[in-house]
């Protein structure tokens, strides 16, 4: 039954998530990808990985195979890229909260857990695409069950599980290394009597994981790009965590209800979790909350895993200063399942409540899963309107990744559209997704052509990374039809849209600087 149970869960996962990536564009950070693997493995050029802060695993695993595809079968590239993540990242994060819990509790209980995460919208979502955030998240799990099991279990074999999987998961994404402090923490609380052999075997963590992914780098020596430092050669993977201590320290453009930052908001992540987590996951994410800060002194090493884990993800949430997305917190969501469905069988003893309650999250979240199919990225709970009113709260990866040229192209078919005029938050080739259309580039273009339609990503909408906002005057104006949830259509016939264009062409630079 449990076995049938686990067959399901993960054919529902790629089912989902291959639908999701067949019907979608390439969002910024794959193409970026995509580039950066054809220097590596075209090129021998590891470079750009450090310069962009780019942990190389997600290099490696997605895109060995589409560096070598030519550059004109760009969809063919993301697919195949996208099928190896679905496969590599999705199913085995599943696997990980379905096992964890198993040990613990018992498989129906790894069963519920499971369903839960492969119901997420926000997991699926980013479990379709070829970027770095689901294998980080899936290594980092796999690192603190590797963790727990040393603890518990302090041999050879389970040390080398927890450095091989901690090495996987800061190759998968640098911020990953938070996961030192946690195996810091856990050892020295369990381990009092042996605080010296704890440091050495967090000595020995370190070096694997550095001579992993270094390796991975192929032993590349590049310039730090670091204050004080900019031309120092260091070893790649120090200038990629430098990137990142930089990227993190200067801040990056966010958008957040209206309001606009060059650094964020301490509250970002929590507000951005209120509108994008689903009914039972917002329960979930603030049971665990409370779970994690009461004291308890008879629990698991797993339930002290998963509570000092909760705590700091989300406090350096918290503190961070790029708020551009769920993304970087998206371990947060099966943390808080696994403490939640540990706290739920733990502490009814009638197994009806168990399955009653375990029953309600599942109807819950499937709904919510299948309300946005094959949209995922831009869910956003009832609570906040739905996807339809994401764009008002949030931008970038939250609904608008530059995701919708299929939807795009299914629009202009639609509506009829002949000469359209584009502002795309995004950097996919239109071409290979069979958009015709001209970019809005400059404030003279709207008075050169006959333009019949306008469509604009919501993040431009928003102004979040053009300077002087400018499409503003047509955020008060309906969209005539949308593309997906992310790029909002207006008919040029309209008089409302006429002058939201004549407005928007004086605020956009002009192509001759004279206006």
């Amino acid at each position: 039954m449990t076995r049938a149970a686990l067959i399901v869960i993960v054919a529902i996962v790629v089912v989902e998530a291959g639908w999701s990536a067949a019907t979608t564009s390439a969002v910024l950070d794959e193409v970026t990808y995509l580039d950066v693997s054809r220097a590596l493995y075209l090129h021998g050029d590891a470079s750009r990985l450090s310069a962009l802060g780019i942990a190389p695993l997600p290099i490696v695993l997605w895109y060995g195979l589409p560096a070598l595809v030519a550059p004109e079968q760009f969809t063919k590239a993301i697919a195949l890229a996208r099928s190896a993540a679905i496969a590599l990242a999705a199913v085995p994060l599943v696997l990980v909260v379905y096992y964890w819990l198993a040990m613990e509790i018992d498989a129906r209980a790894g069963a519920v857990g499971a369903a839960l995460v492969a119901l997420s919208p926000n997991v699926v979502a980013h479990g379709a695409l070829a970027t770095t955030d689901v294998l980080a998240t899936g290594c980092s799990l796999a690192a603190l069950a590797a963790l727990a099991q040393y603890v518990d279990r302090p041999t050879r074999p389970t040390f080398a599980l927890l450095a091989g999987t901690t090495s996987l998961a800061v190759a998968s994404k640098y911020s990953a290394l938070a996961l030192f402090i946690i195996v810091a923490v856990v050892m020295f609380t369990r381990f009092r009597s042996r605080i010296g052999g704890a440091c050495a075997a967090i000595g020995v963590i370190a070096a694997t994981t550095f001579v992993f992914v270094w390796a991975l780098h192929r032993f590349a020596l590049v310039p730090a790009a670091f204050p004080y430092i900019e031309h120092v050669n260091v070893p790649a993977p120090v200038a990629g965590v430098l990137f990142q201590l930089k990227h993190q320290r200067e801040g990056h453009p966010s958008f957040l209800m209206g309001m606009h930052s060059g650094t964020g908001w301490w509250y970002f992540i929590p507000a951005a979790l209120s509108v994008k987590s689903t009914p039972v996951e917002l329960v979930a994410l603030v049971a665990a909350t409370v779970i994690s800060l009461l004291p308890r002194r008879d629990g698991t090493t797993s339930d002290l895993v998963w509570r000092a884990a909760f705590i700091l993800f989300g406090a350096l949430a918290l503190v961070g200063r790029v708020d551009i997305g769920i993304r970087y917190v998206l371990i947060l969501i099966p943390l808080a399942v696994l403490l939640v469905t540990t706290w739920v069988c733990g502490t009814f003893a009638r197994p009806r409540i168990v399955v009653a309650a375990s029953a309600i999250a599942l109807a819950i979240q499937s709904v919510n899963a299948a309300s946005i199919a094959p949209h995922y990225l831009s869910y956003f709970n009832a609570l906040a309107g739905g996807p339809a009113n994401g764009f008002r709260y949030l931008a970038d990866s939250n609904i608008d990744w530059g995701q919708d040229l299929p939807a795009l192209r299914a629009a202009f078919e639609r509506v009829g559209a002949r000469r359209p005029l584009l502002s795309y938050f995004g950097s996919a080739p239109l071409n290979a997704y069979g958009v015709t259309a001209d970019p809005w580039l400059s404030g003279d273009q709207a008075e050169l052509q006959p333009w019949d339609w306008v469509a604009i990503s919501v993040t431009n909408l928003n102004g979040v990374y053009l300077s002087g906002d400018p499409f503003a005057p047509f955020r008060p104006v309906e969209p005539s039809t949308r593309a997906g949830y992310s790029i909002f259509l207006y008919s040029t016939a309209r008089a409302d849209v006429q002058r939201a264009i004549a407005d928007a062409s004086v605020r956009l630079p002009w192509s001759t600087g004279i206006r």
